[in-house]
């Protein structure tokens, strides 16, 4: 499951992924390649503004599971699916705290 949905957004607003990336200033292999690793969440907060959604909009809902989302920490963002995801975002800032 792809976990964002911004080509149907572009699809609903009539615009090409081709454009997104012309109107970001970047090539569009970058920004597929952003989208498909871990794009900052400055970036998301770009395309949000294009697309004139929140940022939580870009991303597909979940159906599995009781807790689902994303957290941003320190410019990365993670997908949190468990309990053990938020441990995992915990014990990283514990780890560049100490």
């Amino acid at each position: 499951m792809e976990k964002f949905v911004i080509k149907k957004l572009l699809k609903q607003r009539g615009m090409t992924f081709q454009q997104l990336a012309d109107q970001l200033g970047v090539h569009r292999v970058n920004l597929s390649s952003s989208l498909a690793g871990n794009p900052t969440l400055s970036r998301l907060e770009e395309i949000a503004k294009l697309l004139d959604v929140e940022v939580m909009d870009l991303f597909a809902k979940s159906t599995q599971g009781e807790m689902t989302g994303y957290l941003e920490y320190k410019g990365e963002i993670y997908k949190i699916s468990s309990i053990a995801d938020v441990e995992k975002v915990m014990k990283k800032a514990k780890e560049k705290v100490e």
